[in-house]
C-alpha cells in the first residue's frame, strides 16, 4: 500500500463518525416514517387497544419492499463502517507512542507542525521524519489487514 493510500485511509478515519451518524439518522427517519405505525400494538397498555386486526388496515401498514431493502443496506453500511473504524483504530493503536501521537495529531486532529513539535520537544523536521516512518509502518499494517485493504474509500 502506498503512502498516499494510507493518507486517504487516515483522512477517511477522521470523518467516519460523521458518516456513521448520517446513515444512522437515515435509518431512524425510515423507522420513524414506516415502522412506528406497525409497532403500535406493542405500545398500548393492554395490547388489545391498538391491535390491528382488519386485513385492509394491515395491508395499508405494510412496508414497501424497497424501503425494507434500503433500511437493510443502510444498517449493513453502518455495521461495516463501525467495523472499519475499529480496525483502523486498532492498527493506529499498535504503533509506538511517538508515531501514534504524530499520526493522530496531524491527520486526525489536523494540528500544525509547530504545535506537534512543541509538545514533543522535537524539531518540525524531526517530527516530519517520524511521520514518514509511521506512515510506512501503517502502510504495511493496512496492507496486511483484509478489512482495511478491501474497503472502497472515497477520493
Amino acid at each position: 500500500m502506498t503512502k498516499d493510500e494510507t493518507i486517504i485511509i487516515l483522512e477517511f478515519y477522521r470523518v467516519i463518525d460523521k458518516d456513521i451518524k448520517l446513515y444512522s439518522e437515515k435509518i431512524k427517519d425510515i423507522e420513524d416514517k414506516y415502522y412506528s405505525l406497525s409497532s403500535r400494538s406493542v405500545v398500548g397498555g393492554s395490547g388489545d387497544k391498538y391491535r390491528i386486526s382488519d386485513p385492509t388496515s394491515k395491508k395499508a401498514l405494510s412496508i414497501p419492499k424497497h424501503i425494507s431493502e434500503e433500511r437493510k443496506e443502510l444498517t449493513q453500511t453502518v455495521e461495516s463502517l463501525c467495523k472499519l473504524k475499529n480496525e483502523i483504530g486498532a492498527e493506529i493503536n499498535a504503533l509506538k507512542y511517538i508515531h501514534k501521537y504524530i499520526i493522530l495529531k496531524f491527520y486526525i486532529e489536523k494540528q500544525k507542525w509547530l504545535y506537534i513539535s512543541t509538545h514533543l520537544n522535537y524539531s518540525e523536521r524531526q517530527c516530519k521524519n517520524i511521520r514518514n516512518i509511521a506512515l510506512a509502518k501503517l502502510s504495511k499494517q493496512f496492507e496486511a489487514n483484509k478489512a482495511i485493504k478491501k474497503y472502497k474509500y472515497p477520493n
